[in-house]
């Protein structure tokens, strides 16, 4: 049975830490990373690592147009000051 294009893109993530879109379609032929990005972010969480997350970084070509790269990272460098819903630890009312 063959890999999904989220599994798939998810491995590229674990192993290598990072991916474009140009990466994308030139080593798996796909289009569209966001959508597939997105996924794993949210309703396909479980393929991603626990402790990481996924950030997207804006960098330049050699023309200065902007493009995005996907990074796996670890949680703390994600959210340095991670907001109350991502901590454990929850406030109780007085």
């Amino acid at each position: 049975m063959s890999k999904t294009r989220n599994e798939v893109v998810a491995d590229h993530l674990i192993t290598v830490g990072r991916i474009t879109s140009a990466a994308a379609h030139t080593a798996h032929g796909y289009f569209y990373l966001p959508m597939v990005i997105r996924r794993l972010r949210t309703s396909h969480r479980h393929l991603v690592p626990e402790g990481r997350e996924i950030i997207t970084v804006t960098r330049e070509d050699a023309l200065g147009r902007p493009f995005a790269e996907y990074r796996l990272v670890a949680r703390k460098q994600a959210f340095p000051n991670p907001p109350a819903f991502l901590t454990k630890s929850v406030r109780k009312a007085a």
